[in-house]
């Protein structure tokens, strides 16, 4: 057998040697200067604004959703645009986006009223008030008119 061993011995690097190390670098500028940034601030409000504008659009068939939410929304984001200005930019995209959903939210729910009232109108209101424009002083007919529109009586259509 031969002297020497089945593996190749391990990697050792060379020995330090001074005069061949790199100089040390003085920069004019202290350390970190460019590297490193000071985190800003979040702004939470631009936040709430996105996060109720979006609400308030899927919500705005319902009067809370819709018109308080949207209300709430678009103040939201107004003050998160303020905020974004005094931080240089921070959180911008989301105040005005939570702004516009906020405004739609605002705006098709009352759309939505508008239609509920004027369906309402139309099935209920204009017949229940015309049937007692033609009762006029009739009390006898006037009893007619709100047994049958009175959905708690059994003569109600």
């Amino acid at each position: 057998m031969s002297d020497q061993p089945p593996y190749p011995p391990p990697y050792q690097p060379p020995a330090y040697n001074a005069q061949y190390a790199a100089p040390a670098y003085n920069s004019p500028y202290p350390a970190g200067q460019y590297g490193s940034q000071v985190p800003q601030g979040r702004n939470g409000m631009a936040l709430a604004a996105l996060i109720v504008g979006i609400i308030a659009l899927l919500t705005c068939w319902s009067v809370v959703g819709g018109i308080i939410g949207g209300v709430v929304a678009a103040i939201l984001g107004f003050v998160g645009l303020s905020r974004a200005k005094k931080q240089a930019g921070n959180g911008r995209g989301m105040a005005i986006s939570g702004l516009v959903t906020g405004i739609l939210g605002l705006v098709f729910g009352i759309v939505f009223i508008a239609i509920y009232i004027g369906a309402f109108r139309s099935v209920f209101g204009t017949d229940y008030s015309d049937c007692l424009d033609r009762a006029g002083t009739n009390s006898s007919r006037i009893s007619d008119c709100v047994d049958f529109w009175d959905p708690n009586t059994s003569r109600s259509r």
